[in-house]
């Protein structure tokens, strides 16, 4: 733990960011954070196609456990689809820890995950039937390092726990993260020092839970 502190100090802006997303200057944290972190924006399928290949993008499964893939994925791209179900490689380490640790808490319980990674390309047609989403250079799902859980289909202690979670490694530097009212969900920005994280093993549930969660803006800006 004592080397990935010193990898955070070394990069302030990035490991300050209070979780209070995009109401408080978020989108232009992920950008500092792309730019810092060297993260190319994919600029259409071919290029999300080689990225795959290359390994710099990996394919996550449509279910996993404490986690389904939302069927309509992809659903803006004329063809292949399946191709936007990719993320960075720690991005979906991200979301496999966080849903094996969410099953095993809620008693096979799992959350929906509705975006991965986006083409400059596929971003720009999304704008098109969406005039709140960002431009290509302003969200960080066109680098691959970035996800959305749907949180409208949580309980209330599902919410918290989750928040909990996100308030704690947004502390720690290893994600920017914002609770969004307009699309419903928990978008959320892994950073590469995330792949040297090493998290406690979950505890089990207790009958009395902390409500330890960060303030979570309420925004109605998309990703």
């Amino acid at each position: 733990m004592r080397q990935i502190f010193l990898i955070f100090c070394a990069l302030p802006a990035v490991a300050q960011a209070p979780l209070n997303g995009f109401a408080d200057n978020g989108l232009d944290r992920e950008v500092v954070a792309a730019a810092q972190f060297n993260l190319t924006r994919i600029t259409d399928q071919n290029q999300l196609r080689d990225f795959i290949g290359a390994g710099i993008l990996v394919k996550v499964p449509a279910r996993g456990a404490g986690f389904v893939l939302d069927d309509r994925i992809g659903g803006h791209a004329s063809a292949n689809g399946n191709l936007y179900r990719s993320a960075r490689p720690y991005t979906e380490r991200f979301l496999t820890r966080l849903g094996a640790q969410f099953v095993a808490r809620f008693h096979g319980r799992h959350f929906v995950v509705t975006s991965l990674a986006r083409t400059c390309a596929y971003q720009e047609r999304l704008r098109r039937s969406n005039h709140n989403a960002a431009p290509c250079e302003k969200t960080s799902h066109t680098t691959g390092a970035t996800l959305d859980l749907r949180w409208s289909d949580l309980t209330g202690r599902e919410r918290r726990w989750i928040e909990g979670v996100l308030t704690s490694l947004e502390a720690q530097g290893l994600i920017q993260a914002t609770k969004e009212h307009f699309q419903m969900v928990y978008h959320v920005m892994v950073y590469p020092p995330y792949r040297s994280y090493h998290p406690m093993p979950p505890s089990l549930p207790q009958h009395k839970h902390q409500h330890t969660q960060g303030r979570l803006a309420r925004v109605h800006r998309p990703r």
